[in-house]
């Protein structure tokens, strides 16, 4: 298979899944090479590799990372030398330290705005870190969404034309790029004495100079150290830099695996999609994109939002993503495949002999852009409900654990009722997997021994006991520390090891 772009979508993840599992097993990779598959998230990521385990026996030699580290996996193979000092200064969780840092500066805090407004009368710094962390991730999802808007603060224009937040936002990006030693166009650099002006594109006053922490005894800053190199301009604006490199052919086969697969991604940032428009051009890549409808025109949209309720309130999200894949495949002259069948022929044979379940319907009518119910007319179809039908099921709780109770329930009744089911067969779905996760184990803990399970998603501080402790003694700087908080930090074993020992001959002084 040569490059190029192919989207396929259809209505059904395991539809995808078999037209993922033929293309890796039409063309197999030498034994030593890795096959990339691009997930959106850990739990897809585990079931991809349990059903390609079941397809071929074993699920070896892939990598399933995130669209965010997929990208990092190329910045860091194209990085070298100071790039990657700035590579890394630009990353979303080292951007709230510069941040705070950067604040403390006078003249900046003259061109910040609104920002330094905010903080202005904050004794305790919690409205500093709120905003130093909404900053971040702010300038992070401009990386993603507007790497435009990035390039065009870069060369000195505030957009005025955004807002009054443009400009102050303008300045401080400007000022992490020049506390990086990312060069700036001469006409991005002003003094810091200049007057600010209203006028539209005029810049706003901003600090010069190195604004990082003194050098240590015969170290140089980092600014220092990169500003020696040849920098390019787009240094830290991570999407242009990639597009730039992959115009090389020698050097996208240095960053590029064999081949690269989307699988499961009912979205991706515009600039993503981009960046794997250009990959095509190198190496084969295709998306397996689950579509409520499995085709993306724009009479398909239209009709979306008029003739299904479903499809026009909660598929807002795909209606979107199709119109920029549309979009796409027009401007690289891509194609695209819809691999579903008519609905009712994808039926099994035990459905087709009897009614379709009510999940069946649903699904139907939103592939077909259907609405049945009151209202539609005298020979609209109505919906069949059996007196058996449990696809679809709603139960009222009164809070998490009685929610996951009557979960628990629900999966032990249907192993009970069907022989063949095994529990890597079951995925639990929660909004809020910090919020359920201590009920989950509390719940299924009980029948861990017929019922194996494992919560997946969870941070780091929920994971490693060691990272909630730092978190409970760095919170000791606003609140009282009492007698339970005092024992549950000593039942983590890395703090009691730390602490010194005092040893005393006495039995009750031990």
């Amino acid at each position: 298979m040569g490059p190029g772009l192919v989207v396929y979508t259809s209505c059904r993840l395991e539809t995808l899944l078999h037209a993922l599992a033929d293309h890796l097993a039409a063309a197999p990779l030498p034994p030593l090479c890795v096959d990339t598959i691009v997930v959106p998230s850990q739990g897809l990521a585990r079931w991809t590799k349990q059903q390609l385990a079941e397809r071929f026996g074993i699920a070896a030699s892939l990598d399933l990372p995130f669209p965010g580290a997929f990208v990092q996996q190329l910045e860091e193979r194209l990085a070298t030398g100071p790039l990657r000092a700035i590579q890394r200064a630009f990353q979303k969780d080292v951007l709230p330290f510069r941040l705070w840092r950067l604040l403390d500066d006078p003249a900046l805090r003259k061109v910040a705005g609104k920002a330094a407004a905010y903080v202005r009368q904050d004794p305790d710094q919690k409205k500093r870190l709120q905003l130093v962390t909404r900053l971040a991730s702010l300038f992070d999802d401009y990386q993603l969404y507007r790497p435009d808007l990035l390039e065009r603060w870069a060369a000195g224009d505030d957009a005025d034309e955004l807002g009054p937040h443009a400009p102050w936002q303008a300045a401080l990006w400007r000022a992490l790029l020049r506390d990086a030693g990312v060069p700036l166009p001469a006409d991005a650099s002003v003094p810091a004495t200049a007057t600010p002006t209203k006028a539209r594109g005029r810049r706003r006053a901003e600090p010069t100079g190195p604004l990082l922490f003194g050098p240590r005894d015969g170290a140089t800053t980092p600014a220092a150290a990169s500003s020696a190199a040849d920098v390019p301009n787009d240094a830290a604006h991570r999407f242009p830099r990639l597009l730039r490199a992959l115009r090389d052919p020698a050097t996208a086969r240095t960053l590029l695996p064999p081949r690269l697969s989307v699988f499961g991604a009912g979205t991706l940032p515009p600039a993503l999609l981009d960046l794997l428009a250009a990959c095509a051009q190198h190496v084969p890549v295709q998306l397996y994109v689950p579509m409520p409808t499995g085709e993306f025109s724009e009479d398909v949209h239209r009709r979306s939002t008029e003739h299904n309720a479903l499809f026009a309130r909660f598929g807002a999200e795909a209606r979107e993503f199709a119109k920029l894949l549309q979009d796409r495949l027009e401007r690289f002259g891509t194609s695209a495949e819809h691999l579903d069948e008519p609905f009712a022929e994808a039926l099994d044979d035990a459905a087709a002999c009897t009614p379709p379940s009510l999940l069946q319907q649903l699904q139907r009518d939103v592939a077909d852009l259907r609405q049945r119910g009151p209202g539609r007319g005298a020979d609209a179809e109505p919906i069949v409900l059996r007196r058996d039908d449990a696809s679809l099921r709603v139960h009222s709780c009164h809070g998490p654990q009685r929610e996951l109770e009557v979960v628990r329930d629900q999966i032990l009744d249907a192993f009970d009722r069907d022989p063949t089911l095994e529990p890597h067969d079951v995925l639990v779905l929660v909004p809020d997997i910090e919020r359920y996760a201590p009920f989950a184990h509390a719940v299924f803990g009980t029948v861990a021994e017929y019922l194996p399970f494992h919560v997946a998603d969870k941070s780091p501080a929920s994971e490693l006991p060691l990272c909630a402790s730092l978190f409970a003694v760095l919170d000791l700087a606003h609140e009282r520390l009492e007698v339970h908080d005092v024992l549950h930090l000593l039942e983590t074993p890395a703090v009691p090891e730390r602490l010194p020992q005092r040893h005393s001959d006495r039995p009750d002084q031990r």
